[in-house]
This record gives structure tokens, C-alpha cells and sequence, in this order.
């Protein structure tokens, strides 16, 4: 093998090995959506359940933002996924958010000025199982 080709290939390696470094969380788990939480406008709340388990859930109360929820173990994130909005516009917008676990399935309501969505995902992986949206 000739050295620019060994160059390529070690710059490559290089590259990819530096992508999977994260600031402390799982490589595949997507961005948030609400990386600060201010509690007037962006919400955080969270349900501990098990021992070292939580289950945060991030919305916005005046846009249709959908809502993020983020399953922790012992400090470190498990899995995080997105409840999608209704993409609904409004020039007043409220959305109230309501969550509950249930054996092992998350419910989520989330009730708003442009329609009302609700889903219900599990709770090991955060799997989509179903979502009715009423508008």
C-alpha cells in the first residue's frame, strides 16, 4: 500500500474515532431540543421511577414545540426522543403537557390552542407505540 493511501486511511480513522467522542452521553442519542429550561417558557419536569431511574420530559408552553423526553440510569442518558408538534400556527399558543408511567409505557398528553396530540411509547427504548392528534 502506497503512503498516500496509508495517509488517507489513518486520517479517516482519526476523524471518525474523534466524532464519537461526546460530552459524556451516548453517541446515538440525538440533540435536545431545549438545552436550557428557564421553567416559565421552556418547562423541564421529571418522574423518578426504579432505583437510579428518571424520566425528563422538556416543552415549550408557548409554541408548538412538541415535547423531548430523556430516560437517565445512575446519571447517564439511556435514550432521548422527540414527541413531534402538531405544526400548527398560532399567534397565542399555549400547550399544557401532561406525562404518566404506567407498568412500562410512558403516556403522553400534551393539550394546546392548535389541537391536542397524544402518544404512548415504551419505556425501555422510548419506541413510538401509537399517537392519536385530534386539531
Amino acid at each position: 500500500m502506497n503512503k498516500t493511501v496509508m495517509l488517507v486511511l489513518l486520517l479517516l480513522c482519526l476523524s471518525s474515532c474523534r466524532s464519537h467522542k461526546t460530552s459524556g452521553r451516548t453517541p446515538d442519542v440525538p440533540d435536545s431540543w431545549f438545552p436550557e429550561v428557564d421553567g416559565v417558557s421552556n418547562k423541564g419536569e421529571y418522574i423518578d421511577f426504579g432505583k437510579n431511574d428518571r424520566l425528563y420530559f422538556r416543552y415549550n408552553t408557548i409554541s408548538d414545540s412538541g415535547i423531548e423526553l430523556e430516560r437517565v440510569h445512575a446519571g447517564s442518558i439511556v435514550w432521548r426522543v422527540h414527541a413531534n408538534p402538531l405544526w400548527v400556527e398560532h399567534s397565542k399558543y399555549h400547550q399544557n403537557v401532561h406525562v404518566r408511567i404506567e407498568a412500562s409505557v410512558i403516556h403522553i398528553t400534551s393539550r394546546a390552542s392548535g389541537g391536542s396530540f397524544y402518544e404512548r411509547r415504551h419505556l425501555e427504548t422510548g419506541e413510538l407505540i401509537d399517537r392519536t392528534e385530534e386539531r
